[in-house]
């Protein structure tokens, strides 16, 4: 829920909250020992369970493991970030706390049950009421009471007692200064003359180099600006970005992908890492590599599915198989955008995509039942015709599917399955362009199985469709023939 604006930043509240700084998880902790704790966390933050607290910690002493539902290093964090340990706690103790100038006090705590302190962790916070303090991701506290109130401080480290005591020591040497100033000014042996001689004769020796000197320092200062600029800036991962999208735009498509991992590479968990594997996929695209293109988008897909371009992966990776022909696949790629990403574009084009695999699949399949007809695999033929009959999209191509089905049944002599096929190709023909076919086709099913009767009544319907059609001169041909022969 929107609380505030002010450009160009928004503060939001989270729908359903405590309201509360100290909460108890929904699970028990997990941990993960590792020396690297910001890399681990941004690992569990991007794709891993937020209800989930996870300690980062480069050690789990064996008293403590019991705390948590699981401890494993970090070889096998992304297997736990797929599959964690979820051990669910009891309902949460009544909490309250009470914020103060650098200290948080919470009270209502049961001893044993963790407390996550969704507040940033700093070296400097101290705890009362528990053992210590254990670093969770993405950068929050947990601790685990040892009593019903818990309070926190943010206290100094040494680095800040050493700063302020260095400090007070250059502010006492100041004062000592203009002290001996003053009072030794006419002394000849005083130590504040002797600084001033001693310093004398190297401000001699600088004073007419002074411009040089000033002139010197500002280029190197200029110096060192271009080298964090050009040097220092090219190691920020959104340049590898940039830098391969350049690349990308001027066609030089190899170069950009080089670009985009050795980005990846360096910086596997940076945000633009999606967008660096993303264009990969769309640089093979552009080469029509679909192998190669939809490779980078699976990888994209699993290290990150949290990522906001997984619905335009999941489309291309169904582009990719449709263009191998390879139909199941594809559609399963467009299901995939359907179901999850049900209110984008992409889902959409998926929905028209996962049509036209249809339609391109049927078609494939017709040409090829076709081909077995030309080369006399008949039964073959028949067979898949009659199934993509009841399968074609629409009436057109159900028509179509039928009347080879039905030619196909025709030359197995097979005819009351020819007949079938005929009614249903005539009941295919939605508009009746095509009935005094059907049914010329009907009658000759019928002569085939012998039924003489049938087929002059086939015939007979045949010829008096309006508007006469060449079929209807068929037809009346074949009962000519027929009036004019003895009957079998």
């Amino acid at each position: 829920v929107l609380e505030m604006t002010a450009d160009p930043f928004a503060v939001f509240r989270v729908e359903g909250g405590s309201g509360r700084y100290a909460v108890q998880p929904r699970y028990q902790p997990v941990a993960v020992t590792t020396g690297r704790p910001k890399e681990a966390s941004f690992q569990w933050f991007r794709a891993g369970d937020l209800d989930l607290p996870l300690v980062v910690t480069e050690r789990v002493d064996l008293g403590d493991r019991d705390r948590f539902a699981d401890v494993f290093d970090e070889t096998r964090l992304q297997e736990k970030i797929r599959e964690p340990t979820r051990r669910p706690l009891d309902a949460e103790p009544k909490l309250s706390e009470t914020l103060g100038r650098n200290e948080i006090v919470i009270t209502g705590a049961s001893p044993g049950r963790p407390l996550w302190i969704r507040v940033s962790y700093h070296p400097n916070w101290r705890v009362e009421g528990a053992d210590r303090i254990w670093r969770t991701a993405p950068s929050f506290m947990l601790v685990f009471p040892t009593r019903s109130t818990v309070r926190l401080v943010y206290g100094r480290s040494f680095p800040e007692y050493l700063g302020l005591v260095l400090t007070g020591l250059a502010i006492a040497a100041a004062g000592v200064t203009l002290i001996f100033r003053k009072r030794d000014a006419g002394r000849r042996f005083s130590p504040f003359v002797l600084i001033q001689k001693g310093l004398r004769r190297p401000a001699m020796v600088l004073a007419p180099r002074a411009g040089w000197a000033l002139a010197g320092g500002c280029l190197g200062a200029g110096l060192a600006a271009l080298y964090l600029i050009f040097l220092v800036s090219f190691e920020e991962p959104g340049v590898y970005f940039r830098r391969g999208l350049d690349y990308f735009n001027a066609g030089d498509l190899a170069r950009a992908r080089e670009v985009w991992l050795e980005g990846v590479e360096k910086f596997p968990y940076s945000p633009s890492v999606d967008g660096s594997l993303y264009h990969v996929g769309l640089s093979w695209l552009k080469e029509k590599n679909g192998p190669a293109a939809r490779e980078a988008w699976q990888t994209l897909i699993g290290r990150y599915p949290e990522s906001r371009v997984l619905p335009e992966a999941w489309y291309h990776v169904g582009r990719t198989y449709q263009m191998e022909d390879r139909w199941e696949e594809a559609r399963a790629a467009y299901l995939e955008v359907a179901h999850r990403f049900p209110d984008t574009d992409w889902a959409q084009w998926a929905g028209r995509a996962m049509g036209e695999t249809l339609d391109a699949q049927w078609e494939q399949e017709l040409a090829s039942a076709a081909g077995d007809d030309r080369n006399g695999r008949w039964a073959e033929a028949a067979q898949e015709a009659a199934r993509l009959r009841d399968q074609a999209p629409d009436s057109g191509r159900a028509r179509t599917a039928a009347r080879l089905a039905a030619q196909a049944f025709v030359r197995l002599g097979r005819w009351r399955e020819a007949e079938k096929a005929w009614d249903a190709f005539r009941e295919a023909d939605l508009e009746g362009d095509f009935e005094a076919e059907a049914l010329y086709g009907m009658g000759e099913a019928r002569r085939g199985a012998g039924d003489w009767e049938g087929a002059a009544g086939f015939w007979r319907r045949a010829a008096e469709v309006q508007p006469p059609m060449a079929w209807s001169e068929k037809a009346r041909d074949a009962l000519n023939t027929l009036e004019g022969s003895p009957e079998p």
